[in-house]
């Protein structure tokens, strides 16, 4: 099975149209409750049989943070092991995270607008349908956990990453996923299962077959 988590700020339906291009493939797609409903369980999810996982954006840290990366190969996509800036690597600035948190508490659907803005698309998703309280929780996870050394115990893992992404600065990437598989695409921004999906699903699929041989 193929494991699909998606980012802050969307849902599962951020991978759509890429279950639709692995065709028959088994996929089981993750909600980290952004937008209501039951957020899926990582205890319950570690029991399940995951050739594969493949986590977009904060995803990826969701995935190493749970464990995942030692019980099945890894694929990131717009993804990071730690998001903030610590001694000599390149994050984000902490003072960034805490100015979108703040905007978030204030108003958290027009932070969500102006942040897919930033993303280089927007999903089919109601800003006002937002978890505010899920969303800042999930800020939270952004700004306090590392797990770099979780990354490093991991075994397989590939990242696919975008030059234009100003989400996520290229410098991070490179650094994070030195020594891996890493390949860019020179467009896409940070949501590359929606702005070429068919191109996250090409990385996904060999991936998925030599997990499963």
């Amino acid at each position: 099975m193929i494991l699909l988590v998606h980012g802050w700020g969307f849902d599962a339906r951020l991978w759509d149209q890429v279950c639709a291009d692995l065709g028959d493939l088994p996929v089981r797609r993750v909600e980290l409750g952004f937008f209501g409903g039951d957020a899926d369980s990582a205890e319950d999810l570690l029991r399940e049989n995951i050739a594969l996982a493949v986590g977009h954006s904060l995803g990826m840290l969701w995935l190493l943070h749970h464990g995942f990366g030692t019980r099945a190969p890894l694929l990131s996509v717009n993804g990071f092991p730690r998001f903030t800036e610590a001694g000599g690597f390149p994050g984000v600035p902490a003072r960034n995270l805490a100015a979108l948190r703040h905007r978030c508490e204030r108003d958290a659907p027009s932070t969500l607008q102006r942040f897919w803005q930033d993303c280089g698309a927007a999903p089919k998703i109601a800003p006002e349908s937002a978890a505010k309280a899920r969303l800042l929780e999930g800020l939270d996870w952004l700004r306090d956990w590392d797990e770099r050394p979780a990354l490093s115990a991991s075994g397989e893992c590939a990242a696919l990453a975008s030059r234009d992404d100003v989400v996520v600065p290229a410098a991070l990437t490179a650094t994070a996923f030195a020594g891996r598989d890493l390949r860019w695409s020179e467009g896409g921004g940070h949501v590359l299962p929606l702005t070429p999906p068919a191109l996250v699903a090409k990385a996904i699929r060999p991936q998925y077959e030599a997990a499963s041989a």
